[in-house]
């Protein structure tokens, strides 16, 4: 008996909703008639322009401030670690259909063309991992938190994964990198508002 009023409930509710919607309909809620402005004109009530011009100079203002020498290398440190952490996940899924190749029925010759076909995309990725990332972090503070596990997803990548339960202790450790990346951004940018924070131009003469 609960089940079905509850199913008579919802019906109930649902009515009433499509009957605001009804012009015939007691419930018709009429809508607002004013109309909408179009070429990407819309403007907020509670706005008196198109923009707010005070947030406009300082957007401008901030652009041409120059946060010092420690603030530019962290800008392009985080850049680097989002950047990684987009790599990284691309190495996992060519893996993951190579797998399902093989487990799946099929003429062997077309399984095997497809399978070459993801290795070519696995080799683009562990070729920017090995000749773009891991030489800048080689000469960085990251190197032993970061290098070698690029290495060994570089190496491992071309494992012959025959289950899901040996790719699983690899797509772990992929990710393991790519939760570090996403780390290493936030606390980065943590730095970058402080520095901001504490900004003081310096006054001229």
């Amino acid at each position: 008996m609960e089940s079905s009023n509850f199913g008579k409930d919802i019906q109930e509710a649902e009515q009433e909703f499509v009957q605001q919607f009804d012009p015939n309909s007691k419930t018709y809620h009429h809508g607002d008639t004013t109309p909408v402005p179009i070429e990407g004109k819309r403007v907020p009530d509670s706005m008196p322009t198109e923009y707010d011009p005070t947030y406009m100079q300082k957007v401008a203002e901030s652009e041409n401030i120059d946060y010092g020498e420690e603030y530019n290398k962290l800008v392009q440190l985080r850049t680097i670690f989002q950047d990684l952490k987009k790599v990284l996940n691309k190495v996992c899924p060519p893996l993951e259909s190579i797998l399902r190749i093989k487990l799946t029925e099929g003429d062997q010759g077309q399984k095997d063309a497809m399978i070459k076909a993801e290795y070519e995309k696995e080799k683009l990725v562990t070729e920017e991992l090995s000749t773009k990332y891991i030489p800048v972090l080689k000469n960085s503070n990251f190197a032993d938190k970061y290098v070698s596990g690029l290495e060994t997803i570089c190496t491992d990548a071309y494992k012959d994964y025959k289950n899901k339960e040996e790719y699983a202790e690899f797509l772990f450790f992929v990710k393991k990198f790519t939760q570090s990346c996403f780390s290493e951004a936030t606390n980065i940018l943590a730095q970058l508002k402080k520095i901001k924070a504490e900004y003081k131009p310096a006054v001229q003469a």
